[in-house]
């Protein structure tokens, strides 16, 4: 018996029968998984919770190497950048409120503070596999008649808000900010 690729999925081919034979995996490993469980005389049920397991620790790698990212990522920047980067207080800066968003908006640099590495973003605190750049700003900095993301119904204005701080949208000052940012 052996694991296949079927299209997209995975599949375990070979002579003989059983749960393992007839059902198709989403990632090689699970299948590979399902072969060992059945090979050791094991049932569906088993599969299942292995495959927890599996995940739950495939999840912490994947958590450590996100967090071990990020971490170089700040270090780089303070390496190139040693006693924390200069720059203009009215410098623009291109914020969204969760990462991927699509409505952005431009703020000075001296609108934001508390600029930090988070996997958790402002608003409906979304939390991301990767760590990004976030920063604090006052939501009364939002520009009038602005499409963006924030409704103040957490309270009457004004009051902080988190916003994230893209690498694309500001390639020419993200390893300056970077090296100011805390973990």
């Amino acid at each position: 018996m052996k694991v296949e690729k079927s299209g997209k999925k995975w599949i375990v081919s070979g002579p003989g029968d059983g749960w393992v034979l007839k059902k198709k995996y989403p990632r090689k490993w699970k299948a590979e998984l399902a072969l060992r469980v059945w090979k050791e005389g094991g049932r569906v049920s088993d599969y299942w919770a292995a495959s927890r397991e599996e995940q739950s620790k495939r999840s912490s790698i994947a958590q450590t190497n996100a967090e071990q990212a990020a971490r170089r990522r700040l270090e780089s920047a303070r390496r190139k950048y040693p006693d924390e980067a200069v720059i203009d207080e009215d410098q623009s800066i291109r914020v969204q409120r969760q990462p991927g968003e699509r409505r952005i908006i431009e703020v000075r640099f001296s609108e934001l503070s508390d600029l930090h590495m988070s996997q958790v973003s402002g608003g409906v605190r979304l939390t991301s596999l990767h760590y990004y750049l976030y920063a604090r700003m006052w939501c009364t900095s939002i520009p009038e008649n602005a499409d963006f993301p924030h409704s103040c119904q957490h309270g009457p204005p004004p009051h902080e808000i988190l916003v994230v701080i893209g690498r694309k949208d500001n390639e020419e000052i993200y390893e300056k900010l970077l090296s100011r940012a805390w973990f």
